[in-house]
């Protein structure tokens, strides 16, 4: 039986999915990352082609960014939004194996064959736009809680921007939540589906084509502008993506409007914190702190 305070090891996530799959005791399996919420390794086995594992090191994530996050119903999202990627012709891993409702959830994914070449010009835009085009999965993402876009992104930009000041001593004038409700207004509408963690790290790509898009925990359900202001953020919104993505007029506006503004000062407090607090980097911290002085001036 799993328990709430449990601190869950690959063998653990083994023995949960031999009740799905024939895996043999002298199984031999290698760590491959593991983050702020999830363990993933690489199982080999006699009798079956190696395999990937993900699971949660423990049930609760409470840190700086987020608090009180399920990670038990985050694996869910991320099985759920697998099948709606494979059933809509985006790229992901084929999911092997689940445990029924009510057990400790272990992902047993393909191992989907990728290398480390630089995607082609424009390949993140394109399939960005790809996933953008199509009509959102009736889901209430996990990052969401049950609430509009612009209300859960505006709680945490001021939270997320109190820790920044708390943990780098850099204070100043901060927009109050019901400005940036208001600035983020456009984001409730014409929402699709986001991923919002669009960085090399959760993508698999083969001869410069992205081959899979995974870890769907930062999904949303949300306008596009939200994940492209995530995409400046995280320097990936270069002229090569904006083709790719065939970006129009008024999405270009948007951006660079007040909801465009109000949606990377959200991303930019985000990466403040993880650099300050969950994976410190004083140079990173530094330069991602400057950023988010650098748009707070820009707020009236």
């Amino acid at each position: 039986m799993y328990t709430d305070s449990r601190q869950w090891t690959a063998l653990d996530a083994l023995d949960i999915l031999r009740e799905q799959l024939t895996i043999s005791n002298d199984a031999a399996f290698e760590r491959v990352s593991g983050g702020i919420e999830f363990e993933v390794f690489r199982v080999s086995a006699r009798g079956r082609d190696p395999f990937i594992i993900k699971f949660p090191g423990t049930r609760w994530i409470i840190n700086d960014n987020d608090r009180d996050l399920d990670s038990f119903q985050l694996m869910d999202q991320e099985r759920r939004l697998i099948g709606f990627s494979h059933e809509h012709g985006i790229p992901a891993p084929r999911v092997l194996a689940y445990p029924e409702a009510g057990s400790f959830p272990v992902l047993a994914m393909e191992i989907i064959d990728a290398d480390d070449l630089p995607l082609l010009a424009g390949e993140l835009g394109r399939m960005t736009r790809r996933l953008h085009l199509l009509r959102p999965p009736e889901i209430s993402t996990v990052a969401q809680r049950g609430r509009s876009p612009s209300d859960v992104v505006a709680q945490l930009t001021v939270e997320r921007l109190k820790v920044v000041e708390q943990l780098s001593g850099v204070g100043g004038a901060v927009p109050t939540e019901s400005t940036l409700r208001e600035m983020l207004g456009p984001i409730d509408a014409d929402v699709r589906l986001l991923h919002m963690d669009l960085r090399r790290g959760n993508y698999l790509s083969r001869d410069g084509q992205i081959t899979g898009l995974i870890d769907w925990s930062n999904a949303m359900i949300a306008n596009p502008v939200l994940e492209l202001a995530r995409l400046v953020e995280y320097g990936e919104f270069s002229n090569g993506f904006a083709a790719g993505y065939e970006i129009t007029q008024r999405e270009a506006a948007t951006l660079s409007g007040e909801a465009g503004l109000a949606c990377s000062l959200y991303t930019a407090a985000m990466l403040a914190v993880v650099f300050l607090s969950e994976a410190p980097d004083p140079e990173l911290a530094a330069i991602k702190v400057e950023r988010v002085k650098e748009l707070l001036t820009q707020f009236g």
